[in-house]
């Protein structure tokens, strides 16, 4: 979550407030102050609330997700004390009370988008900052000293936890569905205009030409089209398919040239990448 600035009007208002109260009593005083902290967040939660997923409030920030309880975002070419670094991005995460900040290097080849973790910390209520990942190294001493005082919630094995963490600290490749599209914003700022509109545009009519066949193909063996549905596809009764019969479809066409991931979440890529190029 992009960090909260005070702006002009900010302190245009609090001068005002100071100008008003100068010379008075304490409790006016305290009241006044009240009064501007509550300006401060009533403002911070209406900047939220018009953020949508996937939208950039201003230049370089990228909204992932959002929702009641929290959401993530993406602030380009800064680092994770929040100054300029090209190559860089800085990503916060707030669930309910717990939030988490990390460190991204990201380098571009071709129009293949490739990232690493550097730094990631947590913070939560009643918990000092803890640092799990410095300069692109896992603190896994740390780590088990947290599970052996049952500080950390693991719901895998230790091993495969760790194996995962590490793979982040690795070159990988980012895929258009990862992120809610994070990739092609990533390219959109980096790859001279003509070439991002040209590959924007095939993507779109790659996406858009996989969709349709995914769903002539799905309807033949007794899926129907939900929007509404967090699958985009649901069973006669209405039902979300198990994950066998999800499975057997992505098997039985599997060169429509969409993965999973792309065709739930096709149609927020499809709206990005027309945002993108009009």
């Amino acid at each position: 979550m992009k960090k909260f600035k005070i702006n002009t009007w900010d302190c245009l208002i609090l001068g005002g407030l100071v100008a008003l109260v100068w010379g008075k009593s304490a409790q006016i005083i305290l009241l006044a102050a009240i009064a501007f902290l509550l300006y401060l967040l009533v403002r911070a939660n209406l900047s939220k609330s018009t953020s949508v997923p996937g939208a950039t409030s201003d230049d370089n920030e990228f909204i992932v997700d959002r929702d009641e309880l929290g959401g993530s975002s993406v602030e380009l070419d800064t680092d994770i004390d929040y100054q300029p670094r090209k190559n860089h991005f800085r990503f916060d995460s707030m669930f309910d009370t717990a939030s988490r900040d990390g460190e991204f290097e990201y380098k571009i080849e071709g129009t293949s988008v490739f990232i690493r973790l550097i730094h990631e910390s947590l913070e939560d209520i009643g918990l000092s900052k803890i640092w799990e990942v410095r300069d692109g190294v896992l603190l896994e001493a740390e780590l088990r000293e947290r599970i052996k005082n049952k500080t950390i919630i693991l719901f895998q094995s230790y091993e495969k936890e760790v194996a995962e963490r590490k793979k982040a600290l690795e070159w990988h490749e980012i895929h258009p569905a990862q992120w809610n599209g994070l990739k092609y914003f990533i390219l959109l700022k980096n790859l001279p205009k003509d070439d991002a509109r040209r590959y924007f545009r095939q993507e779109i009519e790659r996406l858009k030409f996989g969709n349709n066949r995914f769903i002539e193909e799905a309807t033949k063996i007794g899926f129907i089209l939900d929007e509404k549905s967090h699958w985009r596809l649901v069973l006669p009764d209405g039902v979300e398919p198990p994950e066998d019969d999800r499975q057997k479809l992505f098997d039985s066409i599997s060169s429509c040239g969409l993965s999973h991931e792309e065709f739930t979440v096709m149609p927020a890529l499809i709206a990005a990448l027309e945002k993108y190029v009009c």
